[in-house]
């Protein structure tokens, strides 16, 4: 039964994106549409004494409003070294930091590239391997390509012969479901109910931080990324 997941590469998502990748046969990157500033492509949370702070990547200014994610450039690299040197101070005392905090180093800096998706999906893939995530990764620009958003989805779909389509609870607001079930594919929408773990700092658990706060307290443990119940859980 193949599952398909579409999603925009993000920066060191959180550990609900690479649950998806977890039940995914192929995860199909969908970075041909339209860039928006200040969103996940270019920033992610982690955990300080104060709460949640934002890593931010620099990236070029457009003149236009309908620049593609595919087509954003990275300023410079700079940007790596300062993200890091915050990680370093806010999880050196993680339980998990002392074995995993070289191989974070290496994925950031063997991933970069100039161009922001490449650079995202090179550290994406790089945790996935990590974490022992067998998923075929692709792009959605190597598909037909279609206005209208149920359609682009579906057409994806299709060509990879899903059976199941997994995506968030957000997709409601516009997935025609009807279509899919027309072509006898399931949608399937994603369960982030997942268990808790330890985390720095004397605040309330936060579970919608960057995959960086779970892998320097728990290390690379695919368990974590699994739900609890009730929804999609490891593929078969």
């Amino acid at each position: 039964m193949t599952t398909v997941t579409i999603s925009q590469s993000n920066y060191l998502p959180w550990r609900g994106y690479f649950s998806q990748i977890l039940n995914s046969e192929y995860f199909v990157y969908l970075d041909n549409v339209q860039f928006t500033r200040r969103d996940w492509r270019t920033r992610n949370r982690i955990r300080t004494p104060q709460g949640a702070e934002w890593l931010n990547i620099p990236v070029s200014k457009s003149d236009s409003n309908l620049e593609l994610i595919e087509s954003v450039s990275i300023l410079n690299d700079t940007f790596i070294e300062k993200h890091l040197e915050t990680i370093r101070r806010n999880y050196s005392r993680a339980k998990q930091f002392d074995p995993n905090w070289r191989e974070l180093q290496s994925i950031l800096f063997t991933s970069y590239h100039e161009n922001l998706s490449r650079f995202n999906q090179n550290v994406i893939e790089s945790i996935s391997n990590r974490f022992n995530l067998e998923c075929k990764f692709l792009n959605a620009n190597q598909f037909q390509k279609s206005t209208n958003a149920t359609e682009r989805l579906l057409n994806i779909c299709l060509e990879l012969n899903a059976k199941k389509y997994q995506t968030g609870s957000k997709a409601k607001t516009y997935l025609d479901v009807s279509k899919f079930n027309a072509c006898g594919i399931e949608v399937i929408w994603s369960d982030y109910d997942f268990k808790s773990y330890d985390q720095l700092w004397d605040l309330d658990f936060d579970p919608n931080l960057s995959v960086v706060d779970l892998i320097l307290n728990v290390g690379f443990d695919k368990d974590y990324l699994k739900t609890l119940g009730g929804g999609q859980n490891e593929k078969k």
